[in-house]
């Protein structure tokens, strides 16, 4: 396969915003401390959910405040996206590490541009941008950090085009460096043709394992110099989650154009497909956009679009039950493709699904303290909030009490998230 030679403009840079503790703001450049609070939607709260614990459903009124399980939020930082060529790209994925939060940007339609933000978040009130890269001719899909380095996935039109990986390497603080690495992900049909896109990676000992979209597979990359190893085809795949205790992977597939439905399928690390943990997603449609998966020690979220996200059990004789299911809102003035489960996140004992423009829902995940498997699990639907017009939530995560979030064309929002009084009694118990 043809080497990857990317166009890649790196800058430090030391743009900081800071404000007082009420409602006002002040900004530079792109970035903005901010505190607002947010309003949690409760007008559908009345919603069921399927819980495999109790076998039946669990629902939430309009509690008092003191005694409610839904947390308060509180926005206390935005990041627009960078300009590019002209173009003003989109926040496409997001992942953290220790204090670092790192935004992938891509394009919407033909053109290909791109960029990665590096945000410090040691001190949320006072968010800095320590380093940025900018890519004329590509866009960046996912980024995955670990082991001092950065590994993307997306798409560029340099050397006629094609599904790429980077590595980059990152400094002593985690701002990425000029030393960067790329080659293409091989198609379906040939090793000597790239795919569209690469979509999703995680890394793991001596490989990268990355997915090359609908017209790709499950790759498997020697880390060191970014060769082929091996290749399983696999129509529409989505993203990918490694599995540490079992040392497997897990993929989330969108539904094919041939009408295979979307499912969550599980492989070992040379690509081969093991005979359990295999879901299938119901519901989802073959153009319905991001889907993601998150794996845990018992449990994982998949996200299948048109689908919702779904709890998934990964262990004992429930393995591959459904333990809840977090089916799409219907918000007037939405179509039902502006308000698909794209990704979904967990912490501080909630759920998050970002809905898209719909914004992110928000449940509550009652786990015992004593290891139970998948009994006992019981979830309930809190609500869902909104982060402003034409925002549209592409992905979150969580991380020591804040949940960042993707939001496109809106850019990067950070937002505080207190627990509640009930919920940390429940979660305690």
């Amino acid at each position: 396969m043809r080497n990857l030679k990317l166009t890649i403009a790196l800058s430090t840079m030391l743009a900081l915003a800071a404000c007082s503790s009420d409602s006002s703001q002040r900004c530079d450049d792109r970035l903005c401390n901010e505190y607002e609070n947010i309003s949690v939607d409760q007008s559908d709260v009345t919603q069921s959910y399927s819980s495999s614990g109790s076998g039946g459903y669990q629902t939430m009124g309009l509690l008092d405040p003191i005694l409610s399980l839904t947390p308060t939020l509180t926005l206390v930082g935005t990041l627009a996206p960078p300009t590019v060529n002209g173009t003003q790209v989109q926040a496409s994925d997001i992942t953290v590490n220790g204090t670092k939060v790192y935004v992938a940007y891509n394009t919407a339609g033909v053109i290909q541009a791109g960029a990665i933000d590096v945000i410090d978040i040691s001190n949320p009130s006072i968010l800095t941008l320590p380093s940025q890269a900018l890519y004329p001719t590509s866009d960046i899909h996912k980024v995955y950090v670990k082991g001092g380095k950065l590994y993307a996935a997306g798409a560029t039109s340099d050397n006629g085009g094609g599904g790429n990986v980077q590595k980059i390497t990152l400094d002593a603080s985690g701002k990425l460096t000029s030393t960067v690495s790329s080659a293409f992900l091989r198609s379906a049909s040939s090793a000597s043709v790239p795919a569209y896109a690469g979509v999703s990676l995680v890394q793991s000992g001596s490989y990268i394992y990355a997915l090359s979209g609908d017209n790709g597979g499950l790759v498997v990359l020697n880390e060191a110099d970014l060769t082929t190893a091996n290749f399983t085809p696999l129509p529409n795949a989505r993203d990918i989650s490694f599995d540490s205790a079992n040392s497997s992977l897990y993929v989330v597939t969108g539904k094919t154009s041939g009408g295979t439905d979307a499912a969550v399928k599980h492989y070992d690390l040379n690509g081969g497909l093991l005979a359990a943990g295999n879901v299938t997603l119901p519901n989802a449609q073959f153009d319905d956009g991001k889907s993601t998966i998150v794996s845990g020690t018992n449990m994982q979220i998949a996200t299948a679009g048109y689908g919702g996200a779904r709890l998934i059990c990964l262990t004992g004789g429930a393995a591959g039950t459904t333990l809840g299911l977090a089916a799409n809102p219907t918000v007037s003035g939405l179509t039902a493709a502006e308000q698909v489960a794209n990704a979904a996140a967990f912490g501080a004992g909630y759920m998050f699904v970002a809905n898209g423009e719909a914004g992110i829902s928000i449940y509550s995940v009652n786990v015992p303290s004593i290891p139970l498997g998948c009994n006992l699990v019981t979830i309930t639907y809190l609500g869902r909030f909104s982060l402003g017009t034409d925002a549209s939530v592409n992905n979150v995560f969580y991380t020591n009490g804040y949940l960042v979030a993707a939001t496109g064309e809106k850019g990067f929002k950070i937002i505080r998230v207190q627990t509640s009084v009930l919920s940390g009694l429940l979660q305690a118990l």
